[in-house]
């Protein structure tokens, strides 16, 4: 059952990677001949640079990409690993999307011009984004640890339903420090 699971992943990786490779190679050769051919004169070494230090994040990624998830096999053509899940959640799902965002970037700086290369400045804010958000919810979630709010206002929230019956009654007190 488990190798069942491990072929598919490797079909679904090797095709997702064949199709990130075919995207990424038309994207760039449009962003090009677009370039070279209608714009002509727009091409400069600032506009070279840019798309060189733009692209480069993306394209580093989809090296990486195919490094991890690339399927290996036996030379008897059975499967010896089948990579890293492409659909997997967390960091896979960021890679993914510095991809596409780079991908647009690409189109609407050759379509619209150099300006678009500013969509870019998402990434790193997404990221600050997720940072925060992250380290809030965990702080919340350490309450009784001394990093979140712990105070006189706990005695009734924070008991459970047994924990109230018992006070009702008078038995058993629970005191907080």
């Amino acid at each position: 059952m488990a190798q069942k699971a491990a072929k598919q992943i490797a079909r679904r990786n090797a095709t997702a990677l064949n199709q990130l490779h075919i995207i990424s190679a038309s994207i760039h050769a449009f962003f090009i001949f677009y370039r070279l051919l209608i714009h002509r004169r727009s091409i400069s070494t600032s506009v070279l640079t840019k798309y060189v230090l733009f692209s480069l994040p993306a394209v580093l990624i989809e090296l990486y990409l195919e490094k991890i998830s690339r399927p290996k096999y036996a030379a008897g053509g059975d499967l010896r690993r089948a990579g890293e899940d492409l659909d997997a959640k967390g960091l896979m799902e960021y890679m993914w999307d510095v991809v596409y965002v780079t991908w647009g970037c690409l189109i609407g700086a050759a379509l619209l011009g150099e300006w678009f290369w500013w969509l870019l400045i998402t990434v790193p804010l997404y990221a600050g984004y997720l940072a925060v958000s992250t380290f809030l919810g965990i702080r919340k979630t350490f309450g009784g640890m001394g990093g979140g709010e712990a105070g006189e206002g706990q005695d009734e929230a924070g008991l459970s339903n047994r924990q109230k019956k018992l006070e009702k009654k008078g038995g058993q007190k629970i005191r907080y420090r």
